[in-house]
């Protein structure tokens, strides 16, 4: 809980700081992440093949969308795409770990629900990372772009059910997080919702 509360707060000052040297960089960034996640590929037990560090890059994106208008918000929208592909590099090395433990020392016969929704959310990941890239967004129907980044909510409950139910001392963490997570998304809507209805009322009216 602590590791990950803290790898979130360096994200987070890293967005608030170098929101726009990490936006103009962004490929020696992806260079820099990738090449480290490959070289932990063979190292002992970390954060990052724990998946600790990966999830805490995804906790500040799923946040984003969500927070009010603001300084804050404004600098974690400007490396939203930059945080999700950051992200899936270091959430690789957990992936790779986590199936290989599966494949050859647990069974593919003997998986956990925890489990399946983890792969499950490593399936949703890949085009959602994919169509992250700006090159590859460019040459996509904007309307299709957006369809598809609707399934980043699926993602967060897969993420959300495979951290809950490994059912460790870390869960009532994970259950508050996703729960706010996911009282400030329906308030969001809610509001959304109305203000929709309140104008087009106003529109009516003056017609």
């Amino acid at each position: 809980m602590t590791v990950i509360s803290l790898h979130v707060l360096v994200a987070l000052i890293g967005a608030l700081l170098f929101s726009k040297w990490i936006h103009r960089y962004r490929r020696i960034v992806y260079g820099i992440v990738l090449l480290m996640s490959l070289l932990l590929l063979d190292s002992e037990v970390n954060s990052v093949t724990l998946g600790y560090t990966g999830l805490s890059f995804f906790l500040i994106i799923m946040f984003t969308g969500v927070l009010e208008k603001g300084f804050t918000q404004k600098h974690l929208r400007q490396v939203r795409a930059e945080y999700s592909i950051i992200g899936a590099f270091l959430i690789m090395p957990h992936i790779v770990v986590f199936l290989e433990y599966l494949l050859e020392d647990y069974g593919v016969l003997n998986m956990t629900l925890s489990m399946v929704f983890g792969i499950l959310a490593a399936i949703v990941l890949i085009p959602l990372t994919l169509t992250s890239f700006i090159s590859v967004r460019k040459r996509m129907p904007k309307g299709s772009w957006k369809k598809l980044h609707k399934y980043a909510y699926l993602f967060y409950l897969f993420i959300g059910l495979h951290l809950i139910l490994i059912q460790n001392n870390r869960m009532i963490y994970y259950i508050v997080i996703f729960a706010v997570y996911g009282i400030l998304k329906l308030s969001t809507i809610l509001y959304k919702s109305y203000t929709e209805q309140s104008q087009k009322k106003t529109r009516n009216n003056k017609a």
